[in-house]
């Protein structure tokens, strides 16, 4: 039998096939290339990535200033703003936009020229190689929610449930899903999504309170993803072992 192609080895793994070895795809921060490297460079010349992402021109947007990566503050395409103190590495939101839902609730501006990009290019770089291509993130919902209005107001907000919660992430589901939508006409082989859900310990809110709200939107997202024909892959931090089941109800692929 011939070997896989790194396409090949990663839809067989997520089917749960028997496969030649486990598929290997490696995050760095510019943190890891400046320090190590030389490391960095032998890494990937032995264990080279299974999967790829496209290249983009992404329109820097008016609200948008500064490096993420670099010392000092930086502007997101929604207007959060992060504070970064360490040369390669990516910053926390300090000073939330949405410091009260009766003020500040029209701040909430999903960057929908984000959604129009022109992704044709995307096609010519999926045939030009053998690996599994994954889209950029395109649902991110717990993330954003605390990046527009803080983690310790958010926690207040999910067991109070004020009406300005609910827009809120009405506006970040909608992005998300349009987002979705764009990427899954696109010749991608998965669609990417990422919410950080662990401490070390437990996850950072109940186990009950995230299925009653979070996981229907996380469904809509799945599904949404496999009637494009693609596979759904969603990345977490920490202990999250308590949603893996509900994870794999849903349909998650990886």
């Amino acid at each position: 039998m011939a070997e896989p192609t790194p396409r090949e080895l990663v839809q067989r793994t997520v089917r749960f096939e028997q496969t030649p070895r486990v598929p290997r795809n490696l995050w760095t921060l510019p943190w890891a290339e400046t320090h190590h490297p030389a490391e960095l460079e032998a890494i990937r010349r032995d264990f080279p990535d299974d999967i790829v992402s496209p290249h983009l021109d992404w329109p820097v947007l008016d609200c948008m200033r500064g490096d993420p990566y670099a010392p000092g503050v930086y502007v997101d395409e929604w207007g959060c703003e992060f504070l970064n103190i360490q040369a390669g590495a990516i910053g926390e939101v300090k000073n939330s936009l949405v410091e009260s839902y009766d003020s500040d609730l029209d701040k909430v501006r999903p960057p929908w020229a984000w959604t129009k990009v022109d992704l044709g290019p995307v096609a010519v770089q999926y045939e030009q190689t053998d690996r599994f291509m994954l889209s950029p993130i395109c649902y991110r919902l717990f993330e954003r929610m605390q990046f527009l209005r803080g983690t310790e107001d958010l926690y207040i907000d999910l067991m109070e449930m004020p009406a300005g919660l609910i827009e809120m992430t009405r506006r970040i589901h909608e992005w998300n899903l349009a987002m979705i939508d764009a990427w899954g006409a696109t010749d991608v082989d998965g669609i990417m999504g990422m919410d950080d859900w662990g401490s070390q310990r437990s996850l950072l809110i109940s186990p009950q309170l995230w299925r009653d709200f979070f996981k229907p939107y996380y469904r809509q997202y799945v599904e949404r993803i496999h009637a494009a024909g693609k596979l759904c892959f969603f990345h977490s931090d920490g202990y999250i072992f308590d949603i893996y089941e509900d994870l794999i109800e849903i349909g998650v692929d990886a």
